[in-house]
């Protein structure tokens, strides 16, 4: 570093936000600063407390669902002299509304038409590509203006010096679509969540954890789990969530499970309370309608030793690819065959368990900071 010049200028959602991968911008940028470099993050809320790691800033510079807020980060990039500016993206991060994201999506393209007067390199995390997810979940139809906005998108993108991906599939569709290399890093893993040593057979619940939204298909879980406890009448269902800040009123998607007995509803918990409940379930369930990148959920419980059940998607196979502890269905009935033989034999537990924890050692964020690191102190030498 020279004088107080800034290393990296990252553009994220950040805590007290939950969702908009805030949870992930704050392991990265805690990551980073912790690898030396001085990090400030231009985010939508001011923190909550005081950041973990010297050398990180926070500062709130965007407002979701306001179309024009991306100009308050832009003037602060513009201000700060950041050696690189690191933009974590989803399709949706900027807001509800697509006019919205698209404004959002300016500020990428503008970053990469100032960045030579400026002299500062840019780089993008792009975490879900438009043309895997089924918009039509979501609302947003296959339209030709949608169509040619999401493109446009995902050329401001390409423009970038550095496209980084989480997925193999990802990075191949860039690289075939746009001829732009791009770089496969893959999901930060969380470490020590859990007690992994305690046995299978002798925890009692089912989890779910993450955000509602449309992308969760909750009656396919409430039909494994109906199914699983007619064998196991002591069996509860833990039920960790709470809207996905773009959804508000997703939480009427939990109405199916309503006089079901053993359904425990928690709400939104911390990284702190999250152990105690992981000790206590045998698997987590995954019930994607339709994927919207990797699953941070997976990355979160990995490293507790939970083996997980899940929807069979093109992303959720490629986890298993790489070695993740998560067995694929289509249905619920393939759920609650699932859910029921981790529940009944004890080696097989033991085996996906393990697997998982394989999966998050392989990729804590210690070493996905890493990997960052060496792609940033590239970008600098440039």
């Amino acid at each position: 570093m020279t004088g107080d010049r800034t290393d990296v200028l990252a553009v994220s959602a950040y805590p007290p936000n939950k969702g908009r991968l805030s949870e992930y911008g704050h392991m990265l940028a805690e990551g980073l600063a912790s690898k030396g470099l001085r990090v400030k993050v231009l985010s939508d809320m001011p923190p909550d407390r005081a950041p973990k790691a010297a050398r990180l800033e926070i500062s709130k510079a965007w407002t979701p669902n306001n179309p024009l807020s991306f100009l308050g980060a832009l003037r602060q990039i513009t201000s700060s002299r950041p050696r690189v500016v690191l933009m974590n993206l989803t399709f949706a991060l900027f807001g509800r509304g697509k006019v919205t994201n698209f404004f959002g999506f300016l500020l990428v393209f503008l970053v990469t038409k100032i960045e030579k007067l400026f002299h500062f390199k840019s780089m993008v995390i792009l975490h879900n590509l438009p043309e895997v997810v089924d918009t039509n979940i979501f609302g947003l139809k296959p339209s030709l203006l949608n169509r040619l906005g999401l493109l446009l998108a995902e050329k401001f993108i390409v423009g970038c010096d550095t496209v980084v991906v989480l997925l193999p599939m990802y990075k191949k569709m860039i690289e075939a679509r746009f001829g732009k290399e791009t770089h496969y890093v893959p999901h930060g893993a969380w470490e020590n969540m859990g007690d992994p040593r305690a046995a299978g057979h002798d925890r009692d619940s089912i989890l779910f954890l993450g955000y509602m939204s449309p992308s969760k298909d909750m009656n396919m879980l409430a039909r494994a789990y109906a199914t699983v406890k007619q064998r196991h009448p002591d069996l509860k269902l833990k039920l960790v969530t709470s809207p996905h800040p773009n959804f508000p009123k997703a939480l009427d998607q939990l109405k199916v499970f309503d006089n079901m007995d053993g359904v425990e509803y928690l709400g939104y918990l911390s990284e702190e309370e999250l152990p105690k409940v992981f000790e206590e379930c045998y698997a987590v369930a995954l019930p994607y309608a339709t994927a919207t990148g990797t699953s941070g959920v997976l990355h979160l419980v990995s490293s507790a030793g939970i083996p997980a059940v899940g929807t069979d998607l093109p992303e959720m196979r490629q986890n298993v690819a790489e070695g993740a502890g998560l067995l694929l269905v289509r249905d619920a009935e393939g759920m609650a065959q699932a859910l029921d033989r981790l529940k009944e034999d004890g080696q097989f537990w033991t085996e996906m368990s393990e697997k998982n924890m394989g999966f998050s050692s392989s990729r804590s964020w210690s070493a996905v900071s890493s990997v960052f690191y060496g792609l940033i102190k590239c970008l600098e030498v440039q």
